[in-house]
């Protein structure tokens, strides 16, 4: 399994556990509506993909609080 493909897999797992549809993430993560339809083929910038990794992390630890 590549890096790509674990975000992926934890992308999807948060929506799944929040009922998040793939522009209501794209836009609390990015800001940007497109961004995962357009990770998904592969077009996506080491900001955004930060930006997302941070959102996931961020969101996680409010959870554990």
């Amino acid at each position: 399994m590549t890096q790509r493909d674990r975000l992926l897999q934890q992308i999807e797992d948060f929506r799944s556990s929040r009922e998040m549809s793939e522009r209501a993430f794209s836009i609390a993560a990015t800001g940007n509506p497109k961004f995962l339809s357009r990770f998904r083929q592969g077009i996506s910038t080491l900001r955004s993909i930060e930006a997302v990794e941070n959102y996931l992390k961020n969101e996680m630890e409010q959870v554990t609080q």
